[in-house]
């Protein structure tokens, strides 16, 4: 594995290193903001996009808006719902709504063209014996459609399909191509000779009419995209070509790349041979593979995976299993008879593959070792403009809590308990900058909003924003939740708190002075010609009330300050 440089260092085309030494220490500028109403929130996802085993899907996400507002989606807050939470561009929590669920598991959310879509699936039932039924009637999977204002738009399931629990230790994501959706999770399956498998799971929807159009479920070679067990699932779009990582530990083992060369247009992604190849094959066996996969990224020449592992074959040799073998002596030869789980101290990575050979290089980013007592956690990856990519991880102190465990034991002695400390590496893939600062990841993926990379963590009824600048500065925000009212009533169905309602607004006053002008037509149109890169009040220049801001909202506003707009 080679080494990663960071560009004050020097770069040289051998091995390369990112040394902690030379890590700028990044500016950190915090403001909070006030607004915060809604106070019944609990939980938190602070570090939940690590994990040592398998993954789990992701409860958190963030998408810009036309208006240049920021949508926050959180699938925990209250049982039953999931919510979206607005904000304005200097993160002021603007209003919130809930969204009934479908089915009782949640799998993702995902926005697509002028829709939402969200995931979710339900398991089969379990008899008194513990035996699952295996139904081919059960919906397990459900793609739910909403338009942009949350109208329910339609659905499509997949029913039975080898499947007693959907997303069983892996993840969840979603990709399209314009007209048709793709999703990449994993399920437990049907009962084998008293064992219950876990795999990978595909399938296609047509998002125009809300239908599945193929799926695979078979239990297969890799070549045909099945990966058993998957405990983590990730997938792009090409230029029209479906292209996966997985995260397992078996068939295959590692890190595991695949391209299908099917034309997805068709309405199916299954193909007789798929290109496949494992970028890291850790040795060992178990479900302990010393490594988690947290990014896959397509670039312009190549493919990056970006994951974390101990550091090298020898140690995942060591590492691979829950259950590891101790010399009470700390010698090979002087065996006690007793089990123990040893540390795993893990190197954050990553993978470049070239597009037209598949040839790939496999980078190490940092020197994490047992005398630090430090592990990197599972990392985020953000692409950027012109090739390059930000790499973010956070720093997880190893702390032992127990003495050993017995030959059936899978529980892990050693918890690993953030530091709150977060490197970012901003890198082209030839040089690196990175920086360190005072923080928490979450299972929130980074997006790129107001040209900066942004996620946020939360905890109970507080979102702290993180916004990393392209130059490596860092501010945070941490704002509150709305209150959510129904059906005209002031009653917040969260809290139950009364809420004071706000005061009426003037339709057409997008600058918020209490009047109705031509000073509201021109911050309209200094928006749509992109002079302006936020509107604080869209709802109020949406003059035709579809949800999005354009030419005729502008006319229709032109039309009422004329006299001349028939209601």
């Amino acid at each position: 594995m080679k080494r990663f440089l960071q560009r004050t260092v020097g770069i040289a085309a051998a091995a390369l290193l990112l040394p902690f030494a030379t890590a700028g220490q990044a500016v950190l500028a915090e403001t909070t903001a006030d607004t915060a109403v809604c106070h019944a929130y609990t939980g938190t996802n602070e570090e939940a996009q690590n994990y040592m085993r398998w993954a789990q899907t992701m409860q958190s996400f963030l998408t810009p808006c036309s208006d240049g507002t920021l949508m926050q989606v959180q699938a925990d807050l209250q049982e039953g719902y999931y919510i979206a939470q607005y904000y304005s561009s200097d993160f002021q929590p603007l209003c919130a709504v809930r969204i009934a669920q479908e089915l009782p598991l949640f799998g993702g959310f995902y926005a697509a063209g002028d829709a939402y879509y969200i995931l979710t699936g339900q398991s089969q039932a379990t008899d008194s014996s513990g035996t699952r039924e295996e139904d081919d009637d059960l919906e397990v999977f459900c793609v739910t459609k909403y338009d942009r204002n949350w109208n329910r738009l339609g659905s499509c399931g997949v029913y039975g399909a080898d499947t007693t629990v959907p997303f069983s230790a892996g993840s969840a994501r979603m990709t399209d191509d314009g007209t048709y959706l793709l999703v990449r999770t994993c399920h437990e399956m049907y009962n084998s000779n008293g064992v219950y498998h876990q795999s990978n799971f595909t399938f296609q929807v047509n998002m125009a009419e809300m239908t599945v159009t193929d799926y695979f479920t078979d239990t297969k070679n890799m070549n045909h995209g099945y990966v058993s067990h998957s405990f983590n699932q990730f997938l792009q779009m090409d230029n029209g070509t479906l292209v996966t990582a997985d995260h397992g530990d078996a068939y295959g083992r590692g890190v595991i790349f695949m391209r299908y060369p099917t034309d997805i247009s068709a309405g199916t992604f299954q193909s007789n041979g798929v290109e496949y190849l494992q970028t890291l094959v850790p040795a060992g066996s178990g479900n302990g593979t010393g490594i988690s996969v947290g990014g896959f990224a397509c670039m312009d020449d190549q493919y990056l995976i970006a994951y974390n592992a101990v550091d090298d074959a020898e140690e995942r040799t060591t590492y691979a299993g829950e259950k590891r073998y101790h010399y009470s002596s700390g010698s090979k030869g002087s065996f006690d008879g007793k089990m123990y789980t040893l540390p795993e101290y893990r190197n954050i990575c990553f993978s470049m593959i070239d597009k037209k050979d598949g040839s790939y290089t496999n980078y190490q980013c940092t020197e994490y070792a047992e005398a630090d007592g430090k592990s990197a956690s599972t990392p985020q990856l953000v692409t950027l403009e012109n090739g390059k990519f930000v790499l973010l991880w956070s720093e997880m102190n190893v702390v032992r809590t127990g003495e050993y465990i017995g030959y059936s034991g899978y529980n892990n002695y050693y918890s690993y308990v953030p530091d709150h400390t977060v490197y970012a590496m901003i890198s082209d893939g030839e040089d690196a900058d990175t920086v360190c600062f005072e923080g928490d990841l979450s299972d929130c993926q980074p997006v790129v909003y107001q040209g900066n990379v942004v996620w946020y963590v939360r905890n109970g009824d507080q979102a702290t924003f993180y916004q990393l600048t392209p130059d490596g500065e860092i501010q945070t925000k941490t704002a509150g939740y709305s209150h959510i009212c129904e059906n005209g009533s002031g009653t917040c169905v969260v809290c139950g708190e009364e809420v004071q309602p706000p005061p009426e607004s003037v339709a057409g006053d997008v600058n918020g002075d209490g009047v109705f002008d031509g000073q509201d037509a021109a911050v309209l149109q200094e928006f749509l010609l992109g002079e302006s890169p936020v509107m604080e009040n869209p709802s109020r220049a949406d003059w035709n009330g579809d949800g999005t801001l354009d030419a005729f909202d502008l006319a229709l506003m032109r039309q009422a300050l004329c006299g001349n707009h028939e209601e």
